[in-house]
């Protein structure tokens, strides 16, 4: 994963991730420290707050922040029942999130997960949206996909214009020091 991201900012490919605990975190500091910029989509303002103000804080000019606004991000607030499993009850929390989803994985030319053998939770999300509007869904776990990277990367230096978003499989974990 990030070999991966390391790559694409190498290549000065923007991320846009949604800033989650774990390797939404460690994929957009690995990407910053390596002078890649990095798009920030947040469920709400005070969304990681400490991390969101220590990062920006040290990469000003390479962080951007996109914050959901259910009276701005209308397609973002339509996507949460139309990509969501049918069993799935939705928080006010849980809604937030998974709205941003859509923010993080709509511009994005591909998506880059690390799934931990199910689509569920915010990456599912993200994943189904990704599904949905015929993006590439790369999981980095797995060899063909990452050649697959591989192969995207030689034809990306010819692509200024190029986003991808990356999804964790595991938004709740506790940060990684």
């Amino acid at each position: 994963y990030l070999r991966a991201v390391s790559r694409l900012a190498l290549a000065r490919i923007p991320i846009r991730t949604g800033a989650s605990r774990g390797c939404d975190q460690i994929a957009a500091r690995t990407a910053l420290q390596l002078g890649g910029y990095v798009e920030f989509v947040l469920p709400w303002p005070t969304f990681e707050k400490a991390w969101m103000d220590e990062i920006c804080t040290l990469y000003p000019h390479l962080c951007k922040i996109e914050i959901y606004d259910p009276d701005v991000h209308i397609e973002w607030t339509q996507s949460v029942n139309k990509y969501k499993r049918p069993e799935e009850a939705m928080t006010p929390e849980r809604f937030k999130r998974y709205a941003r989803c859509w923010g993080i994985v709509q511009p994005a030319e591909m998506v880059l997960s690390m799934t931990q053998g199910s689509e569920r939770g915010g990456t599912g999300q993200g994943m189904r949206i990704a599904h949905g509007l015929g993006k590439v869904v790369l999981d980095v776990r797995h060899e063909e996909d990452r050649e697959s990277l591989l192969r995207f990367l030689g034809h990306a230096l010819d692509r200024p214009d190029l986003v991808v978003g990356v999804h964790d499989a595991d938004e709740h974990r506790a940060p990684l020091d």
